[in-house]
């Protein structure tokens, strides 16, 4: 573990100490969902989306929509 510290960030520094301060069910409860978390794929945000739909019509005449993207 020390050796593992020396490449700690001064930044997560309060959280390790934080982590270390819990009962190990605990610390292991937060590790788990921590890396859970990490395993979640990226989502778009709402506005991206938005912006993302003004260039792509689903469902719609595919021909037209082409011709509309790329011809202007």
């Amino acid at each position: 573990m020390a050796r593992n510290a020396a490449r700690l960030r001064p930044e997560h520094e309060a959280l390790v100490r934080q982590l270390t301060s819990l009962p190990e069910d605990e610390r292991q409860a937060v590790v788990a969902a921590a890396e859970a978390a990490a395993q979640q794929r990226p989502v778009a945000s709402w506005a991206t989306l938005r912006k993302l739909s003004a260039a792509v019509s689903l469902g719609g005449d595919a021909v037209e929509d082409c011709k509309r993207l790329y011809d202007g």
